[in-house]
């Protein structure tokens, strides 16, 4: 008998026609539910045909238990991820890369980066037909994936974030970054050693302070897994909105940590080439929202940093959180600068560095590396105070690193953010009163 995943792709390869002309027949279409309906129906007439030819050709009919496995790799096709479903259910893996419908990587905490035998369609023509059946059924908004708009961000259900390419690549390209942890907290942050106890006090204070905080870090690092353990400082009272390219941080779902929430999504253009809103015009409407807190999913375009920096700045939305990639803090706020002076403003460098300085309280780096062991670990390796402006530039100091001998705590808080702090909880005043000596 062939594999059982031979034999559920030719039962799919009777189902999904038929399913699609009797929709396309359907006047106004068919409900979902009814969808759903239909293609049960036609599975069991196709496993009645199969088992009727088993029998002819003198084989079993299907056990109960090929039966469930046909069954589930149909409707893993039409209505779930495919053949990349296994793959996004497994626990270990990290992230999933697809260069063309037969290679497959995945990266996973344990193994790292490895190759996979099996190939998650039949074809590259079979990939995009999976990719665009998840763009138009998982977002909120029409996502297209077609030659006229060939490259694709969407957010899957489980928040895992899906980037596909095709046209200017020679096969479709398919990126998925698993996204599984949308609860999280400083203490998880603690547990897993990313973070000692005491910068997750310092850190926590500043949240609850209302300070604003820009979590650095490239790409995979850990930047949105870590800001979301900052929002679940965030008191229940406070009203949030957060502004995202493509939804990752999902807080608008936890209503038990965050019941005033308000998530917003930048909108591609619809076929038409009509109705784009990028991530830059939804400040605008955010600020009219009354956010006690501004979350920024990640500043990446110049007209994007002048309304946050004025947001945070004024004090419209204190106590922001966002992320930007870089390599480092210093890297970080060099960034600011130069996507201000690129914006729309034209924001010249000097006094880009005082919106930052006014706006931006703390700059964290995270960093991921693989240990001995080759699992994947995250580690924040830098805590920075912004602490004014001089001759034109942003001024910091940095108030915890890692090095050779592991964290260190190397300077202490400036005056005013000490002050702050303090009235949210954190006490420095033993490690304070050394630093004091070691500077006197």
């Amino acid at each position: 008998m062939p594999l059982i995943r031979d034999i559920g792709r030719t039962a799919y390869e009777y189902v999904d026609p038929r399913l699609r002309a009797e929709q396309r027949a359907a006047e106004g279409g068919l409900s979902e539910k009814r969808v759903r309906e239909r293609a049960g129906e036609l599975l069991d007439e196709w496993v009645a045909d199969a088992n009727t030819g088993q029998v002819a050709a003198g084989r079993h009919p299907f056990n109960r238990e090929e039966e469930r496995e046909i069954r589930a790799i149909v409707l893993r096709r039409l209505f779930g991820l495919g053949d990349l479903e296994p793959l996004l259910a497994d626990p270990d893996v990290e992230n999933v890369y697809l260069n063309g419908f037969d290679s497959v990587w995945v990266e996973s905490r344990s193994k790292g980066m490895q190759r996979m035998a099996s190939p998650v369609a039949e074809s590259d023509e079979e990939l995009i037909i999976l990719i665009q059946r998840l763009a138009a059924r998982e977002s909120i908004q029409e996502r297209r994936w077609d030659t006229a708009q060939p490259i694709l961000d969407l957010t899957l259900r489980d928040g895992s974030r899906l980037h596909a390419v095709r046209e200017v690549v020679r096969r479709p390209t398919v990126t998925i970054r698993l996204h599984r942890l949308l609860k999280l907290t400083l203490d998880d942050l603690v547990q897993t050693q990313v973070i000692d106890q005491r910068g997750a006090e310092l850190l926590r204070a500043a949240i609850v302070g209302r300070q604003t905080v820009v979590i650095s870090g490239a790409t995979g690092a850990g930047k949105t897994t870590t800001a979301l353990a900052l929002a679940s400082c965030i008191p229940p009272e406070v009203r949030i909105v957060t502004v995202e390219d493509t939804y990752e941080l999902h807080l608008d779902r936890d209503v038990d940590a965050h019941p005033n929430c308000v998530a917003m999504q930048a909108r591609q253009a619809n076929v038409e080439g009509r109705g784009r809103i990028p991530a830059g015009e939804l400040f605008e409407a955010a600020l009219r929202m009354a956010p006690g807190v501004l979350i920024v999913g990640e500043v990446r375009r110049p007209e994007e940093v002048e309304p946050m920096l004025d947001a945070t700045g004024a004090g419209d939305a204190a106590g922001s959180i966002s992320t930007i990639h870089a390599r480092s803090p210093i890297q970080a706020l060099s960034r600011f600068q130069s996507l201000a002076l690129r914006g729309p403003g034209r924001t010249p460098m000097e006094a880009s560095a005082h919106m930052i300085a006014d706006a931006i309280d703390f700059v964290i780096q995270i960093t991921a590396r693989r240990d001995r062991q080759g699992h994947r670990r995250r580690l924040i390796n830098s805590i920075v105070e912004v602490t004014g402006v001089r001759d034109g530039s942003v001024t910091r100091s940095e108030l915890m690193r890692v090095g050779p001998e592991g964290r260190e705590w190397v300077n202490p808080l400036s005056d005013r953010r000490r002050d702050v702090l303090a009235a949210c909880g954190y006490d420095d005043s033993a490690w304070y009163a050394r630093a004091q000596e070691r500077y006197a």
